[in-house]
């Protein structure tokens, strides 16, 4: 591959006189896609690639102007010779080393699967301190084609801050790295040279390992479907940041669902390889970052990654476009009302009277039943009591008279017993009292007929 064309800069007076003005450039960090000046961060451009970082974001030594011979990593390492261990394992050091040339810019990020593009690098070291060099990776075509591996700086800072420093940042020529015990060393000095991986110990897993472990064996990026559970995979993919523990408040509310969301993805893919939905004119993000200040109030970092329903909702739910789109320059389109007939028109036929609307009663039909059935039984135990006494007494039996034999006093027991016990609940509810007494009155008047008639013969 060709060589990228350099950018030559004089450093005359005049040019390091207009590098002090402080005059915004134009463009966005590549790390958190802002442009120059937000938050209070001095944005620079590589002269030879043309890339625009944040001075905090990129981790080089903060200052007040620009820099035009600034030179990115990626950049500087073109044609230079990297000395590495041999062999080139992750989490161990070797007393032998061998050099590698650099024969082109590096885009290749052995994070996530995004391989092309100008972005902003990091190299990737086997292990931090003295002993600690660059990562050597295989490639095909053998040791001819072995490559040193580098990171996107977007994807190491972002999988720092939410693992916790599962990949971890070093600063200085000795591999050293951030903690309490080096504070004065990272105030004198706060430049980030390459970037480390959390591996075992004594052949054990540790906190910051085992996270990783797990990720890769879990989570599977849904943007290149890319498996990172094998052995030779050193991407790490993540969650998707909706409903997480840790996401931003603004940002949580703003989501249609409550539940945590499952869709796995890696920080460079959702960022430059996505297919992100377009809502109001606007692409909508799927990877927010922003590294946060050591001391301004946006203290803690803002990092989050999202799958395309859930970043399709932040631009939803945004107050600000949703005021925007539905604002009076942008009038929502309502349906005309239809005119009102004239009042000849009206009086004609007669709607020129205001309407009366039904009245609106809130039956509630399944309780009037209930109370209804309640008052008919009442009414039942009532009549049952003045006719025939209590449920539990047998009903009296009618005195014999001459002529009866045994037969027909038992039927009309058993006769009475029915229409005055079970029955009496059927004949209650459905026959008037005065048409019972009749009837009563009429089947005596026939018996006693009937044994006449047996006398006379």
């Amino acid at each position: 591959a060709a060589a990228p064309i350099k950018r030559k800069v004089q450093d005359t007076p005049a040019v390091a006189a207009a590098a002090n003005i402080a005059t915004k450039i134009k463009g966005r960090c590549d790390i958190c896609d802002q442009k120059d000046g937000f938050r209070g961060y001095n944005l620079q451009t590589c002269s030879v690639c043309c890339l625009a970082v944040h001075e905090r974001c990129y981790g080089m030594t903060l200052t007040t102007t620009k820099n035009l011979n600034f030179v990115c990593k990626a950049c500087a390492a073109i044609g230079s010779k990297v000395e590495v261990n041999k062999p080139s394992v992750l989490g161990k050091s070797s007393s032998t080393k061998e050099t590698i040339r650099v024969q082109e810019r590096p885009t290749e990020c052995v994070l996530c699967n995004v391989h092309d593009g100008i972005h902003a690098m990091h190299p990737l070291f086997d292990t931090h301190g003295p002993e600690g060099r660059q990562l050597v990776i295989s490639s095909k075509g053998g040791d001819s084609n072995r490559k040193l591996a580098w990171v996107h700086t977007l994807c190491a800072n972002f999988i720092c801050s939410k693992t916790g420093g599962s990949v971890y940042g070093c600063y200085g020529d000795d591999g050293r790295y951030e903690d309490d015990s080096d504070q004065e060393y990272a105030d004198e000095e706060n430049e980030v040279r390459f970037y480390a991986m959390a591996t075992k110990e004594k052949g054990k897993e540790t906190a910051w390992s085992r996270i990783i472990t797990d990720s890769r064996k879990t989570i599977l990026c849904s943007i290149c479907g890319k498996r990172d559970n094998s052995g030779d995979s050193l991407r790490i993919p993540l969650q998707c940041s909706a409903n997480d523990v840790n996401e931003l408040v603004d940002f949580k509310r703003r989501h249609n669902d409550r539940s945590e969301c499952f869709v796995g993805m890696h920080v460079g893919c959702a960022r430059w390889k996505g297919d992100p939905p377009t809502v109001y004119g606007k692409q909508c993000k799927m990877c927010y970052f922003f590294d946060g200040d050591n001391d301004g109030k946006h203290n803690d970092p803002q990092l989050a990654c999202y799958c395309r329903n859930h970043a399709e909702g932040i631009i939803l739910n945004n107050p600000k476009y949703r005021e925007r789109h539905n604002s009076p320059s942008r009038p929502v389109q309502k349906e005309a009302k239809k005119p009102n007939p004239p009042i000849a028109a009206r009086k004609r036929h007669g709607t020129n009277k205001p309407e009366r609307k039904p009245e609106r009663r809130n039956i509630d039909h399944q309780a009037s039943f209930k109370r209804g059935l309640t008052l008919i039984r009442k009414r039942e135990k009532v009549e049952k009591k003045r006719k025939f006494g209590a449920p539990d007494e047998s009903p009296p039996k009618r005195p014999r008279i001459d002529g009866d034999d045994d037969d027909d006093v038992a039927q009309e027991s058993s006769t009475a017993f029915n229409v005055r016990g079970r029955s009496s609940k059927i004949l209650s509810s459905t026959i008037p009292a005065g048409l019972k007494r009749s009837m009563v009155l009429e089947d005596d008047d026939q018996r006693q007929n009937k044994r006449f008639k047996s006398e006379e013969h």
